[in-house]
């Protein structure tokens, strides 16, 4: 009788216990390596050696924590922030893992100034990026079950979640080489994250599921305003459908960005749209994996953004190496004048695995800029060795 009660007391107390729980997560990139820029903005040749961060993934420290609600349902939350190790306000800064050639530099982003990687462009070249700076990477809370899972909050966008977040990039986003193509054109639908309401669908078909968004642009609620005279609007709507089976994983994204400024001189009022498609396949010896975007910006300055990459990993037991090629192309047209931006990319790298957790790498890579506006021809290289843990 007494090892009865015993064993149906340690049973319910494991069950309370399963019932809540909380976890902490994060990861930290460090790296020494040199970065050069030739020709930015007319400027003489530029060369900065010494600690980097951020190259394969942004710092970051996250908590996460579910509820188990009954009857198949749960209760859940995300809060993650970034964070800068080679700065002395190690939460004052974010360690952005970010283009090399930053082209939305103005008042929409800003440069994150704690990362080897970034320089400017004049505003010619500027809106196929949007650079984001805050420490919030993501806070929602969102319950799930059966029916799939709806989240609520600040959180990654389909844009990005098809962009950087589903493995069809194998490349490092934060070096040069890999800093442009998968991310172009995120200026025009509002960016990598913004608050609003998302669905996730369960699996369904032999290998379907699908993402909505509804939603604001960045850190702005759907409508705000600083004055009466100046009322800006702002609607997000996005859509993914990702399929996987086997070797083979495909997703298709679209986002469209309502912006409608009253106070503002006739260029930020439009709707900006974007499609996207990425696709990956495992051959057993090697991986192949790529992006394609397709999008306007919808403004009265009207800008179409073309880009595509491809990108191929080899493993080799504990090391993994790759490479990784794209090409983008925007076209500006402003009171009749056209100006087309144009950039090549190209990075090589490899990586030992030391642990699951814990990796050593080395990167290097080059992201030409051609350009009939403002912007002069440019180029970057950016090779780093670095050391990369998850916890």
């Amino acid at each position: 009788m007494k090892k009865t009660l015993v064993a149906l007391a340690a049973a319910a107390a494991t069950g309370a216990f399963a019932q809540s729980s909380v976890s902490m997560y994060g990861l930290i990139d460090l790296n020494y390596g040199t970065t050069k820029t030739t020709g930015l903005n007319g400027a003489a040749s530029r060369k900065t050696t010494g600690l980097g961060e951020g190259t394969t993934a942004g710092n970051r420290l996250g908590f996460r924590g579910t509820e188990d609600l009954g009857g198949g349902m749960k209760a859940g939350f995300v809060i993650e922030t970034g964070f800068s190790a080679i700065t002395s306000d190690i939460f004052g800064n974010r360690a952005g893992n970010q283009a090399h050639f930053n082209t939305n530099a103005g008042a929409a982003g800003g440069v994150h100034t704690a990362s080897a990687n970034s320089t400017t462009l004049t505003a010619a070249a500027q809106s196929a990026f949007r650079s984001e700076t805050d420490q919030n990477r993501q806070s929602y809370v969102g319950l799930s079950g059966g029916f799939g899972e709806v989240r609520i909050g600040y959180q990654y966008t389909a844009f990005y979640t098809l962009s950087s977040l589903s493995g069809y990039l194998r490349s490092y986003e934060g070096n040069a080489g890999s800093d442009v193509a998968h991310l172009f054109g995120a200026g025009a639908v509002g960016g990598a994250r913004a608050n609003g309401l998302t669905y996730i669908s369960p699996k369904f078909a032999g290998g379907f599921d699908a993402m909505v968004q509804y939603g604001g642009a960045g850190a702005n609620p759907n409508m705000n305003g600083t004055s009466v005279a100046d009322t800006d609007k702002a609607q997000r709507v996005g859509y993914m459908l990702n399929y996987a089976n086997g070797p083979l994983k495909a997703s298709v994204a679209y986002t469209s960005l309502k912006k409608d400024d009253v106070g503002a001189a006739g260029n930020s009022a439009g709707t900006g749209k974007m499609t996207q498609v990425g696709a990956s396949y495992n051959f057993g010896v090697a991986t192949v994996n790529g992006t394609y975007n397709n999008g306007k910006s919808g403004l009265t300055t009207s800008t179409d953004y073309k880009s595509h990459q491809i990108g191929v990993s080899v493993p080799f037991g504990a090391v993994s190496a790759f490479a990784a090629f794209g090409k983008s192309k925007q076209d500006q047209l402003d009171a009749g004048v056209l100006t087309a931006v144009e950039y090549k990319q190209q990075q090589f790298g490899a990586e030992y695995a030391l642990s699951k957790r814990t990796m050593v790498y080395a990167v290097s890579g080059t992201t030409k800029l051609k350009s009939t506006g403002a912007a002069s021809n440019a180029k970057g290289t950016s090779t780093r060795f670095g050391v990369r843990h998850t916890f």
